[in-house]
């Protein structure tokens, strides 16, 4: 398949282009700007990028093709080493929104009393927690499914 004008093939620059959306809406709940797709796009290319992020980790497939999955399954894998794919581009992806000025505000604190503070963390916590008992099977399943 020829290259496009990014020097990637079509059918990678479509899956790219994908994950990138599905990772901004659950990061941020906005769309994508094309200038984070073509940095996202870039970023998987980096000479020092892992090569097992170019495609084929069933996590991250199953993940990006059924993005309602993504929250629970980035919890679940914090905890286990079968999830270092989906969090390698999560972290990319992270790291590319919040140094583009139109996401700064997203990213920088919020000021909150102490108490209202101490509430939200719980609540997190909490939620972190949930969605990863909700991901641990769901991430051994996808992953052992692909097996």
């Amino acid at each position: 398949m020829p290259p496009d004008h990014a020097g990637i093939a079509p059918a990678v620059d479509a899956r790219l282009t994908r994950e990138a959306r599905v990772m901004t809406r659950y990061l941020l709940d906005r769309e994508c700007p094309p200038e984070m797709l073509d940095r996202y796009a870039r970023g998987t290319r980096r000479p020092d990028a892992d090569r097992s992020r170019d495609g084929g980790d069933a996590l991250a497939d199953f993940a990006f093709a059924h993005p309602w999955s993504l929250p629970c399954l980035d919890a679940a894998a914090a905890v286990l080493p079968s999830g270092a794919v989906l969090r390698g581009k999560l972290h990319l992806m992270t790291a590319i929104l919040e140094a583009a000025p139109t996401f700064a505000t997203d990213f920088l604190p919020r000021h909150a009393s102490r108490a209202g503070t101490l509430l939200q963390l719980a609540f997190h916590g909490a939620m972190a927690v949930a969605k990863a008992l909700i991901g641990l099977p769901l991430l051994l399943a996808v992953t052992w499914r692909r097996r």
